[in-house]
Parts: structure tokens; sequence; C-alpha cells
């Protein structure tokens, strides 16, 4: 499940575009780490670089990018809150979401 931010409406009534192909937009996913979060945080980045995606970032929070994806994320206790602020054009929403489900949850 997400959540759609007032920034979303706001950059597609304007139809901005990132200069990297995507659509310069924000949304927020939250989701629960099971288990140890620095162990699942380690998972979940060796997952995404096997894909392309580069993370930064700690257990407080960070950032990664690639395959025309941007974004941020933060942790508070087995909370994880993530933001997409650029995703391919081609990407719906609803596959980001199950994609960001199957790293983090899986």
């Amino acid at each position: 499940m997400y959540r759609q931010t007032v920034s979303t409406k706001v950059f597609i009534a304007l139809g901005r575009f990132h200069g990297t192909g995507g659509l310069a937009l924000t949304q927020t996913f939250e989701y629960t780490l099971s288990g140890n979060p620095a162990w699942k945080l380690e998972q979940v980045k060796a997952a995404a670089g096997a894909k392309g995606i580069i993370f930064c970032g700690d257990l407080n929070g960070g950032r990664f990018s690639g395959r025309g994806l941007i974004g941020t994320y933060s942790i508070n206790g087995s909370r994880i809150t993530v933001s997409i602020t650029t995703k391919p054009l081609i990407a719906s929403w609803a596959y980001i979401d199950s994609q960001l489900r199957s790293f983090i949850e899986g």
C-alpha cells in the first residue's frame, strides 16, 4: 500500500520530467522490517545491488538510485519509510510497491 503526497499531483499537473527520463514526483511507502534491522538492511542493499540499485546510508536512513529510480529511506524501530522521488515512466506505482515489498518484507 502506498500513500500519495500532494507534490505528486503538482508535478503531474505541471508535466515536469526529470533529466533521466523519469517522472519527477514523490510517493511514500511504509513497510515493517522483521528481525534484526541491521541485518535486514544489508539483505535489502545486496538484493537491490544485484538489480543495479546503489544504496548510501545506514540504520537511520539514506538514499538510493539506479535503473531510473531515485529515492530516500528512513528507519524508525521496525518501520522503514521509503520515498521515491523519480521513477521510470513505464513503471506503475503498484509495481514499484510490489518490488519494494519483496526486497524489504520478502
